[in-house]
């Protein structure tokens, strides 16, 4: 990378554009030039520019920002830097540049324009700071950090790699070099190392813990199960039974409350028929009156007709005669209306004749005369505003020019007594940069000694911890004998509870005795399903014999019923015939005459005839009545006995049924409990509860027994098993102590070891601090300032910087109103010769405005003798007002004459169409009324009042229609539903085992399939475990084998990561990163012996044997004696110190060729004997090809470089300057 080309402007002090080109002569031909100037000038501002334009940043300042740029020259609004330089035979050029809002020196700082461009093509690469950061990177190989250690080389760290002790020099490398990953690598080898230790311990922890279970174990639980299984089928049946026994129940239970419910809301429609029976009657009688509601509407209607027509007529006569009157008065007003408006209409003429010949020539004069002297007379009064205006302003301006001629006098006082303050802007920024210097030194020298404090705390701490673990290792090791003997009295424990037998068998044993008791409780069920079955069978024979006696009750009831029946039937027929023959006989006997013969005996004599006597047929009606009544109530007794007889029956069918079920339970239960008694051999009786009970109990008891034992096993065995994981845990704390201690051990050590280079390393730095604050104090004086103490620096900057901005402000104040001064004594000049032209104008005007006013006088007076002072538009406005008003009321009194005509005929012609209305409504009214009464006095309604109570309203109709319906609905839908219960409640009682499940009361079914649940629950749990233990098993020994598998395979991974740790592995990244700059430390050795080869054949570094960091240097000239780095003289140091900082230079390059190289180095410390070695190797690097740019004071430099960059202050100002050939021209 070669820089081609440097422009810059307005930096620190060189304010104004410059351009230096390093591709021209004389740089083309001469690589070594020397930037030269006094102490302050900014030559370092150069270089500084070269870094903004390629960085945005440089190495005094850090980065410029909105918020802080201190690298601007004071006084300018913009700064701005431009390099062209060549990587790999491309040229690219980089520009950076800020300027101020407004372009005011106040104004705020603006965000920075930045650009990257190749100079060839004008391509713009990169407009954001960004992108351009990441492209010069790419492009150079070299961020800002590698810049200014490869390619410029600032003040105060050309030696600083050459000086530095082994730890900073490690710092260095890996700062420079990148070299910080080598113990990031390390680092993350030694957790991959410790990591994999711990998961192939666990693993193999997690291996050794597994158990299985015995061939025998498995073959008791796969038995075990087998026969819970075949169990479990068994209370499966019986549960869907006893499920299916309490489902009956629950639907007889809503069967019933379905029917008891049906006849509950029967009988509630019946009882809401029987509240309505008198809205139901009224409307049966308004059936009648219904019939004679049309004609009646028909007559109403148009007798209501009728009178309207009659009412309307009248009321239209009335309207006709107010009409014709009010014609005759309108006719007479509107003939008085037209002889008004024509008398208006004359003396409008006369009017506007009299406005067009006289009055309006006259206003237009008037008006013209008025313009023109308001006119004058507002360009009188503009004439004296500007005068008086000129007036204040000439005396403005006479105070204002003594004001600042006052002003001018004091600055000039000003300036001279502080004329030394201009020194400041020369010194302060080196003065400020040194105490910034110095701070950080006392920074440093503060964390160093903390450092030196906190690591006696440390080694302090460290000691006490080893102390501690050293008391806690004895303590591990007491835990752990104490858990030793523990195990031994565990295991002793575990010995002593198997005597019996081991938890396996114990467990086969409860197996048997399960089944034994399982038996025990199936013999406890069939002995209580026995006594269940014989005791419904006793209670089933009494109800047989209490149905049969009622049954033959009934029986004899019925027939007697039978016998009433046929006797009240015969007396019924008996009587009906009686009956019709009185009335045949009455026919007869009202057609005797007297002395006629009678048509069936031929006698004339008629005894009965004249006597009058008859049967009493209405007592024989009487007597029939009763007699069907008290058939009726035998043939309801007669239904009632029957249906009594009906139920009796079915459930003495139900009985017997029952009776033959509970007989087969019984046979049933029988040979079951032979069944059981066999399987069990045992002798118990069926019946026996108490034998049963206690056969129970006792094998209840011998289960809690063996239980018992289980449970003492069992513990002894989790007692035994958690002791031996107590003494793993403390065996584990124990090694962990151990290492814990060998650790801290090790670190006292490495601490010790520190604190001793630290403290060496602070006694150094508070010597340098102390020479840097000597050197500023004496520069201070040297300037004729008092130097203040360093706590009050900062303060003393301020101030002096206040001093110097105060002493440029009074300079610009007194150059602003030198020209303030001259400016106000020309425009003086001017407003006197304004002021004079205005006061004769204005005499002028005042003239004419006299001559305007007599005349306009005379026009005005002549206008009120002819018309007065009204205005010609208002005298139009009024009679156009008056004649408008007279015709609008003769218009508007004509058109209501014309409408009331019109009004008049529309009610004549209406009056007519109502008579004729009348006669037509009239005849309809008559011939309505007839067929009303016609209508009326065919029905049964004597008078119309009794019609019209008869007939009820339309709503009401429909009301009692909507209520008969509803009812008659309710008791169908009712009775529909009483029918359907009945039927479901018959249909629910012939269901298959309706009469065996009526035997056994829901509770005790409902109890009994609660027992079958726990008991099928109790099952499904134990086959369950089983399952799970044998699954767990099974799943055991398939990850057994995978885990060995895993183990083998981890095996393998974790011997390689072993071997890489031991090579590299370290918990700080210490081994691989020292190793790795070991070699980069050879390297860099090689590239400074190739450079002082070139430079001076006399020198050669290496690397000390003893320290890996350390350096020696090898003097060829004295039978290659090795010398310490520290007893170099100041050229010998300065060789070897630009030798590395060159191979630095190389090494940080990432293989880019550095063709150019800026020492930002004094010299100012080398005699001459030394001088001349530095600049005799300064030609010879020359002579490498490179261009060298060296910035220095030194005299003998400057003779001995003939290029030259010369950087000159301007007194007084300051500024600096470049020469005039590097001025840029814009």
């Amino acid at each position: 990378m070669r820089i081609l080309s440097l422009s810059f402007s307005n930096l620190n002090s060189l304010k104004g554009e410059w351009k230096i080109d390093f591709s021209a002569s004389p740089f083309a031909e001469n690589g070594l030039f020397a930037i030269t100037g006094p102490t302050g000038a900014g030559k370092t501002t150069i270089l500084d520019a070269i870094c903004l334009a390629l960085y945005h940043k440089t190495p005094r300042l850090g980065g410029i920002s909105t918020s802080s740029n201190e690298i601007m020259t004071r006084g300018t609004a913009e700064c701005s830097a431009e390099v062209e330089f060549e990587v790999k035979g491309k040229a690219y050029r980089a520009f950076w540049s800020q300027r101020r809002s407004r372009g005011k020196v106040d104004g705020n700082l603006q965000a920075a324009t930045v650009e990257l461009a190749e100079v060839d093509s004008e391509k713009v690469l990169a407009t954001q700071v960004k992108k351009k950061d990441e492209l010069i990177n790419t492009i150079t190989g070299l961020d800002f950090s590698r810049f200014t250690k490869s390619m410029m080389l600032s003040q105060g760290q050309f030696a600083a790699f050459l000086n530095a002790d082994a730890n900073d020099r490690a710092g260095l490398l890996e700062e420079l070099t990148g070299t910080e990953i080598y113990g990031q690598i390390s680092e993350k080898v030694h957790e991959h190392y410790t990591a994999s230790k711990q998961k192939l311990a666990e693993l193999k922890a997690k291996a050794e813990g597994v158990e299985l279970l015995s061939e025998e174990d498995k073959q008791a639980l796969i038995d075990e199960q087998t026969e819970l299984q075949a169990n479990q089928k068994q209370q499966q049946a019986q549960l869907v039974e006893l499920q299916a026994h309490v489902e009956w129940w629950n639907a007889e239970v809503k069967n019933q409350q379905q029917y008891q419910q049906a006849i509950e809301n029967h009988q509630l429609a019946l009882d809401k028929e029987n509240q309505a029976s008198e809205q139901l009657h009224r409307l049966a009688q308004s059936e009648p009156a219904e019939k004679l509601r049309a004609p009646y509407q028909l007559w109403q209607e148009a007798h209501a007709r009728f009178d309207e027509v009659v009412k309307e007529l009248s009321s239209t006569e009335v309207s006709y005669q107010q009409k014709t009157s009010e014609k005759i008065a309108l006719e007479s007003h509107v003939t008085q209306l037209k002889q008004v408006f024509d008398g208006i209409k004359v003396e409008s003429q006369t009017l506007e004749t009299l406005i067009n010949d006289s009055v309006q020539p006259l206003d237009t004069t008037i008006s013209q005369l008025t313009q023109q002297s308001q006119e004058k007379q507002q360009n009188i009064t503009h004439l004296t505003t500007r005068c008086e205006e000129g007036n204040k302003k000439q005396q403005h301006l006479t105070e204002t020019l003594s004001d600042v001629t006052e002003k001018l006098a004091q600055l000039a006082s000003y300036v001279e007594k502080h004329q030394s303050d201009v020194q400041l802007e020369r010194y302060l920024g080196q003065w400020k940069s040194q105490v910034s210097y110095i701070s950080q030194q006392d920074k440093e020298v503060s964390a160093l000694n903390s450092k030196v404090t906190s690591a006696k705390a440390t080694l302090d701490a460290l000691l006490a911890n080893m102390t501690k673990k050293e008391t806690e290792l004895q303590q591990a090791q007491v835990v752990v004998n104490n858990e030793v003997d523990a195990l031994k009295a565990a295991e002793l424990v575990l010995q002593q509870s198997q005597e019996q037998g081991t938890e396996t068998q114990l467990a086969e044993q409860m197996v048997v005795l399960t089944n034994r008791h399982q038996y025990r409780v199936e013999l406890t069920h069939v002995n209580n399903e026995y006594l269940r079955a014989t005791k419904e069978l006793q209670t089933l024979e009494v109800v047989q014999k209490t149905q049969s006696e009622e049954i033959q009750t009934l029986e004899a009831k019925r027939t007697e019923l039978g016998l009433q029946f046929k006797q009240l039937e015969q007396q019924v027929i008996d009587l009906t015939t009686l009956i019709e023959q009185e009335g045949e006989l009455a026919k007869y006997r009202a057609e005797l005459m007297k002395d006629q013969d009678c048509p069936l005996c031929g006698s004339t004599h008629h005894p009965l005839l004249e006597q009058s006597q008859s049967l009493d047929v209405n007592a024989t009606m009487l007597r029939k009545k009763e007699a069907e009544q008290k058939r009726a109530e035998i043939v309801e007794q007669g239904k009632s006995v029957r249906e009594q007889l009906d139920s009796l029956k079915v459930k003495q069918d139900h009985c017997q049924s029952q009776c033959v079920q509970y007989q087969d339970i019984v046979k049933s239960t029988q040979q079951q409990w032979s069944t059981l008694l066999e399987a069990t051999q045992l002798t118990l009786s069926l019946g026996d509860t108490d034998a049963i009970n206690q056969s129970i109990a006792e094998c209840e008891a011998l289960l809690t027994a063996l239980n018992e034992q289980v449970k003492q096993v069992r513990q002894a065995d989790e007692k035994y098993r958690a002791h031996q994981n107590q003494l793993q845990q403390a065996q584990h704390r124990l090694d962990t102590v151990t290492a814990g201690l060998e650790y801290d051990r090790k670190s006292h050590q490495v601490a010790a070891q520190l604190q001793l280079d630290d403290k060496v390393k602070l006694e150094q730095l508070q010597q340098r601090d102390a020479e840097l604050k000597q050197q500023l104090i004496g520069e201070i004086e040297q300037t004729g300032f008092k130097a203040p103490e360093l706590a009050e620096i900062e303060s003393w900057f301020t101030q002096k910087e206040q001093d110097l901005q105060r002493i440029q402000q009074q300079i610009s104040q007194q150059q602003a109103f030198t020209q303030q001064q001259q400016k106000l004594q020309s425009e003086h000049g001017h407003l006197t010769e304004q002021l004079s032209e205005l006061n004769s104008q204005l005499q002028t005007s005042q003239a004419d405005i006299l001559l305007l006013t007599s005349e306009l006088e005379k026009q005005k007076a002549k206008r009120i003798e002819l018309f007065g002072m009204q205005e010609v538009k208002v005298a139009r406005s009024e009679m156009a007002e008056k004649l408008g008003g007279s015709e609008q009321r003769y218009h508007s009194e004509q058109q209501k004459l014309q409408t009331l005509v019109q009004e008049l005929a529309v009610v004549e012609g209406k009056l007519t169409s109502l008579k004729q209305s009348q006669a037509n409504n009239e005849k309809l009214t008559e011939e309505r009324s007839s067929v009303w009464k016609e209508a009326l006095l065919h029905s049964p309604f004597e008078t119309l009042e009794l019609f019209q109570a008869a007939l009820i309203s339309e709503e009401e109709r429909q009301q009692l229609l909507d209520l008969k319906t509803e009812i008659q609905q309710a008791i169908e839908r009712t009775s529909a539903l009483l029918d359907s219960a009945k039927q479901m409640k018959e249909q629910h009682y012939q269901m298959p085992k309706a009469t065996e499940w009526q035997l056994m009361p829901k509770d005790t079914v409902e109890s009994e399939l609660a027992q079958v649940k726990s008991l099928s629950e109790s099952l499904v749990k134990r086959e369950g475990e089983i399952a799970q233990a044998l699954r767990s098993d099974d799943e055991r020994k398939t990850n057994q084998k995978a885990l060995f598998e895993a183990i083998e395979a981890y095996q393998s991974e974790y011997d390689d990561i072993q071997y890489l740790h031991s090579l590299i592995g370290s918990q700080k990244g210490d081994k691989f990163r020292k190793f790795a700059q070991g070699l980069t430390l050879e390297n860099l050795v090689y590239l400074a012996n190739k450079q002082l080869t070139r430079l001076h054949g006399r020198y050669e570094l290496k690397r000390k044997a003893s320290d890996g960091l350390e350096l020696q240097v090898l003097d060829t000239w004295q039978g290659d004696v090795v010398r310490d780095t520290k007893t170099l003289s100041g050229g010998e140091s300065f060789l070897v110190s630009l030798a590395l900082a060159l191979a630095l230079s190389d090494l940080v390059s990432h293989k880019m060729s550095i063709d150019s190289l800026f020492l930002d180095e004094g010299f100012g410390t080398l005699d001459s004997e030394t001088l001349d070695m530095a600049l005799d190797a300064l030609d010879n690097l020359n002579a490498s090809g490179k261009m060298i740019g060296v910035i220095s004071h030194i005299e003998a430099m400057k003779e001995r470089i003939p290029v030259q960059i010369k950087v000159t202050k301007r007194s007084g100002l300051g500024v600096s300057e470049l020469e005039k050939q590097y001025k840029k021209v814009s």
